[in-house]
């Protein structure tokens, strides 16, 4: 009995001797660092989770020493920082070297720490940060950066603990780390019509105007926050002018100023290494036709041929192959004028209720292969008007020359003599020809006729137009014959086309002159009008005579073929 009970004592004092010294080893296990603190200099070693370094004094860390002590078991620790205007540190520092800057006054702003040897199998080194304006931030582990990266912020304390592999996180361990990537700006300014250049907008935000009817006449476009290097380049198409030649980089003036030119179009591109990190889209709001859709990486955004003025831009940069800000069908409009061209022109007449009845059969027969008819007009204010206070008039042979000249399988279209003083009056005219044609055929164009009234002293309601009025009076008309689905065209006199519209404002539109030469009927072309614009249709007398007219008529020339 008593030998059992000196061996039973005996394992008791081993047993609890082993455990003596096994618990003294995990003590005896110890983590320990100093800082460099701005203003203080070198603080004395902690150890084992405690604080190293300041709160709520807005001192910066600038240095750190790193030990362990103690060790059960081979190895080491490792750590290095990243440090302002340097940048991470190539080099990991090992068993209390200085990881950082003295004298330098350069701030730690993360820091990576991690064992090494044997070491790293029994334990876990863990750490966090008190980081400027974020405050301590979440356990970062075995590596692990800790800190941030890109804000330009102090570290301004750090806590260190060694963890046995296995057990518990002295606390989350979400963010450790929060770093900043720059994300560009596309910043842009445009130069309005009657207001000037406007601030600066950026990414998405619309410069210019909508509703207001007033031009883009200049842009200016750079680029901030750049992460990569790179910059942009941009052209835009001028009224009068075209695209221009050279691209712009990075807030140079694209457009004009002081001269009152539209801008009609526009291209964007980025260039250097930021062209492979982003897409950038571009989408304009064009007179007419409002808010095209979005264009990329320099493809056209507007329109050309129209004589259509930009109003407004958006600009936005999208991640390489990211989603576009929406739809990419249709960015840029550009009129090409079909021409059916003929080998020879075609002779044709206009008639109106001054011709009064009309043999169709015969003037078939004599060679006439078209005829402009009017369908009406506008009362123009002077005593021999029927129409003295604006009305609108049809011409009262109207019906009956359409139905005679399509059952001769005679092309017919129209003309109305207009007396608008306003975009409104320019529409009801057009309608107000739409509504008495539709059970007719109609083959040529509806031609809007300008010119000043009769009165030889130019008082007819519409002859102190400007030019720029006239111009978009008849823009409008010739919109809502084409919105209804016909060939719209502008009949005026050469003069009254030189002086009196904008004949580029209405290029889009096929021209019927009036010029009378001397021009005979036999062989008109002989002396031929030098009228310098495009036209496709001629008036070249009116002094005309046909077969089945018992009045002189106007003769015309068509050099189009309309009935294709």
């Amino acid at each position: 009995m008593r030998l059992r009970w000196k061996i039973i004592t005996t394992l008791i004092v081993i047993i609890f001797i082993f455990s003596i010294k096994v618990n003294a080893k995990i003590e005896a296990v110890s983590i320990s660092y100093s800082t460099h603190i701005q203003n203080i200099g070198w603080q004395s070693y902690v150890k084992d989770g405690a604080v190293s370094g300041t709160s709520g004094q807005a001192l910066r860390l600038e240095a750190i020493k790193i030990n362990l002590s103690n060790m059960p078991a081979s190895g080491g620790v490792e750590y290095r920082t990243h440090i302002q205007n340097i940048g991470w540190e190539k080099e990991w520092k090992q068993n209390n070297s200085i990881s950082g800057t003295s004298g330098q006054a350069l701030r730690l702003e993360a820091i990576q720490i991690r064992l090494t040897g044997n070491m790293a199998n029994m334990y876990d080194i863990y750490y966090r940060v008190h980081a400027q304006n974020f405050g301590w931030l979440d356990w970062a582990k075995n590596g692990q950066e800790a800190g941030t990266q890109g804000y330009a912020y102090r570290l301004e304390a750090i806590e260190i603990k060694l963890v046995e592999k296995g057990l518990a996180t002295p606390g989350s361990t979400a963010q450790p780390f929060k770093k900043y990537v720059r994300v560009p700006s596309v910043n842009y300014t445009t130069h309005v019509q009657n207001i000037g250049w406007q601030s600066y907008v950026k990414d998405g935000i619309m410069s210019g105007t909508s509703g207001k009817g007033l031009r883009l006449e200049a842009i200016k476009l750079n680029l901030s926050n750049m992460p990569v290097a790179g910059g942009l380049e941009y052209r835009t198409h001028i009224q009068n002018i075209g695209w221009e030649k050279e691209w712009k980089q990075n807030n140079a003036i694209s457009g004009t100023s002081g001269q009152a030119l539209r801008l009609e179009a526009i291209q964007i591109r980025l260039t250097g290494n930021i062209a492979s990190m982003y897409d950038i889209y571009y989408r304009v709001h064009a007179q007419n036709f409002g808010w095209l859709d979005w264009a990329k990486n320099g493809q056209e955004a507007g329109t050309q041929g129209y004589a259509y003025r930009l109003e407004a831009i958006e600009i936005k940069l999208v991640e390489k192959g990211g989603q576009a800000p929406g739809n990419t069908v249709n960015p840029f409009k550009k009129y090409v004028k079909i021409e059916y061209t003929l080998k020879e022109p075609i002779q044709g007449i206009d008639v109106s209720s001054w011709q009064e009845e009309i043999d169709w059969n015969q003037i078939k027969n004599s060679g006439i292969k078209f005829a402009m008819i009017r369908a009406g007009y506008r009362g123009y204010g002077i005593s021999d008007s029927d129409g003295t206070d604006g009305k609108l008039v049809k011409d009262e042979y109207l019906a009956v020359n359409l139905k005679n000249a399509n059952l001769e399988g005679i092309d017919v279209g129209l003309y109305f003599f207009s007396q608008a003083k306003t975009v409104q009056e320019a529409i009801d005219e057009a309608n107000f020809v739409l509504n008495m044609i539709k059970d007719f055929k109609i083959t040529y164009p509806i031609a809007i006729d300008t010119e000043y009234s009769s009165s030889p002293t130019r008082t007819g309601r519409a002859d102190s137009l400007s030019k720029d009025e006239r111009t978009k009076i008849v823009k409008a008309f010739c919109q809502r014959i084409e919105q209804a689905g016909y060939k719209p065209m502008v009949y005026t006199g050469k003069n009254f086309a030189i002086n009196n519209l904008n004949m580029e404002e209405l290029s889009k539109y096929d021209l019927w002159i009036a010029h009378y030469t001397g021009a005979t009927q036999e062989n008109p072309e002989a002396n031929k009008t030098d009228y310098e614009g495009s036209y496709t249709m001629w008036q070249f007398t009116e002094d005309g005579n046909v077969n089945g007219i018992n009045t002189k008529v106007d003769m015309n020339l068509c050099y189009k073929n309309y009935n294709y």
